[in-house]
């Protein structure tokens, strides 16, 4: 739907081809306490798509893009799908790929399942997704690389690891 809808639907199969996807189940402990803690800190994917169920404890939030922190609270029948930084990248910029981090309070332990979808290629950004209005902002990277940087000590120093990385 993403690619239909920026009109470089016929990438979808090739890209399909090359993506591997994770299934990660997480248990966040719960603090026994009123005031919120943070389990899982601020961070945006590195990944395509992240797919979030989350069983009646909340404890996801995302950052505005004016800095504030927002809880997500889908309905439980409902699942929260966020972009990740290879998405961010392919698309020129044109998805956004939220801050996000896990907070819990109480005496409930928070679980969650997370599926996420992998580039294994090289992300390079359609050339149907740069023009005047829209000038190429990333270049061309392998994503394992991209995700061995963000885990260095040099990628701890940048909040914007994808730009840090391989912004033009």
């Amino acid at each position: 739907m993403v690619m239909e809808g920026l009109g470089v639907a016929k990438y979808h199969d090739a890209l399909s081809a090359s993506t591997w996807h994770l299934l990660r189940m997480s248990e966040y402990k719960a603090p026994n306490a009123a005031e919120k803690t943070v389990r899982y800190g601020s961070h945006q994917d590195t990944n395509l798509l992240s797919v979030v169920c989350q069983h009646q404890v909340e404890g996801l939030e995302m950052q505005t893009r004016d800095g504030e922190w927002v809880l997500v609270k889908p309905s439980p029948t409902s699942l929260v799908v966020m972009a990740g930084n290879a998405l961010r990248a392919w698309t020129n910029g044109r998805l956004h790929a939220p801050f996000h981090r896990i907070t819990v309070a109480g005496d409930i332990t928070r679980y969650s399942a997370m599926l996420f979808s992998v580039p294994h290629y090289k992300v390079e950004v359609p050339d149907e997704l740069v023009d005047d209005e829209h000038p190429l902002r990333f270049r061309p990277h392998d994503n394992n690389d991209f995700v061995r940087f963000c885990v260095s000590e040099e990628g701890g120093r940048h909040e914007d690891k994808l730009k840090a990385y391989c912004g033009v």
